[in-house]
C-alpha cells in the first residue's frame, strides 16, 4: 500500500475512532485525538514529500539507458552522462578499441590495458608493438635461434662474434703466402713450401 492510500484508510479509521470515543471519558478521548493527529500529520508529510519528488522526475529521460556507452559503464550526469571505459578501451562511448585492429606485428596477441595495450612478443622480438626483429642483427648470413633472453646466432664457417660480424680470414692469420680456409669454429690455413703449421709459421728444414 502506498502512503496516498494509507493517508486515506487512516483518515477513515480516525473518523471511526473519535466516533466511538465520543461517549468515553474526556481524557483518554483527547489523548486519541492527539496520537492520530500525529499520524495524520507524519503520513501528510511523507505523501507530500513521496509527491514533490514524482513531479520533478517526472518527464525525464534516463541519458543511461539503453547504454550509450559501447564497451563501459554509463554514469548519468547533470548535463548528460560519461561512460567509464573498460581496460583497452577509450573514447566518448568507449568504442575505440585499442586492440581492434590488432597494432602487434606478426598477428602476435595483444593485451588490453587501462589507458592502452601490450603486445605479448614472441622469442626473439621487442619493441611496443613488437616491431623490431632482434635476429635481423645477426650478420653475414648466421642463423639466428630467437630465445627468451633476446637471440643468439648461429655463425657460418669463418666467423665469430656475438653478431659473426668478423672474419677471421679478414684478419690474415695465415704467414707467408699461406691461404687462408673458413672452416668450423675458425679457419684453416694451407700454407706455401717450405712452410707449415695453422699459421704456416714453421719452416720445413
Amino acid at each position: 500500500m502506498n502512503l496516498l492510500n494509507r493517508f486515506i484508510v487512516m483518515l477513515l479509521v480516525s473518523v471511526l475512532f473519535v466516533e466511538g470515543y465520543t461517549r468515553s471519558r474526556s481524557n483518554r478521548r483527547e489523548a486519541a485525538i492527539t496520537g492520530i493527529v500525529h499520524e495524520l500529520y507524519s503520513l501528510a508529510k511523507a505523501t507530500s514529500t513521496q509527491l514533490q519528488r514524482k513531479i520533478e522526475t517526472c518527464g525525464q529521460v534516463d541519458p543511461c539507458y539503453p547504454n550509450p556507452c559501447y564497451a563501459g559503464e554509463c554514469v548519468p550526469k547533470r548535463d548528460g552522462f560519461r561512460c567509464n571505459c573498460l581496460d583497452g578501451f577509450a573514447g566518448k562511448l568507449c568504442d575505440f578499441d585499442f586492440c581492434s585492429p590488432n597494432p602487434c606485428a606478426d598477428g602476435m596477441p595483444c593485451k588490453r590495458r587501462q589507458g592502452g595495450f601490450t603486445c605479448e612478443c614472441k622469442d626473439g622480438f621487442v619493441g611496443i608493438t613488437c616491431e623490431v626483429n632482434l635476429c635481423d642483427n645477426c650478420m653475414n648470413d648466421a642463423t639466428c635461434m630467437p630465445s627468451a633472453r633476446g637471440f643468439l646466432c648461429m655463425c657460418r664457417d669463418g666467423f665469430v662474434g656475438r653478431l659473426c660480424s668478423v672474419n677471421l680470414c679478414d684478419l690474415s692469420p695465415c704467414l707467408n703466402g699461406g691461404a687462408c680456409n673458413p672452416a668450423p669454429n675458425g679457419y684453416t690455413c694451407t700454407c706455401s713450401p717450405p712452410y707449415t703449421g695453422k699459421s704456416c709459421s714453421v719452416l720445413i728444414t
